[in-house]
């Protein structure tokens, strides 16, 4: 899967995350990076617990954050004035690499090789490229600052109406 809830896939998209806000300077989207490795985490936990029955419910949140996370993605790539074509098309085929590598590991999972440790986090090294790449958008901050106002604003007049 291109979630692996394990101690180190959390570990290492925390430090993606942690990559992306300091040393990027992609505040919000690094947070955003950083709230997905939480829920990582978090289902790692529960994963751990012998007597807990719903481990494909709790996945869940995961995947939400994931997709919003991927769609927010997107929507970067979509609203930016300063990205090129060739930027693009490398973002999405790190994505369309982790989705294949995915279901290839689903098809082929009967041989051995695709029941290693290593097969089974390229599809998340590929995510990470995903990430960095649109991290690497110049107005991705701007972007998602004027996202959040837009939203915010919203949300205060449907309030106040």
């Amino acid at each position: 899967m291109i979630v692996n809830f394990t101690k180190m896939n959390s570990l290492l998209t925390f430090i993606v995350g942690i990559v992306i806000t300091l040393v990027l300077k992609r505040y919000i989207y690094g947070l955003l990076i950083m709230l997905y490795s939480l829920f990582i985490i978090m289902q790692y936990s529960l994963l751990q617990v012998n007597d807990f029955k719903y481990h494909h419910i709790t996945k869940i949140p995961a995947y939400v954050f994931l997709a919003i996370v991927i769609i927010i993605s997107f929507y970067i790539m979509y609203k930016s004035k300063n990205i090129e074509n060739i930027q693009k098309i490398l973002a999405i085929s790190q994505l369309s690499a982790a989705i294949v590598i995915i279901i290839l590991i689903k098809v082929f999972n009967k041989f051995e090789i695709f029941k290693s440790y290593y097969i089974n986090l390229l599809p998340a090294i590929f995510l990470y490229g995903f990430l960095l790449s649109v991290t690497m958008i110049e107005d991705n901050q701007i972007i998602l600052s004027q996202l959040y106002t837009n939203t915010e604003n919203k949300i205060s007049n449907t309030i106040s109406n």
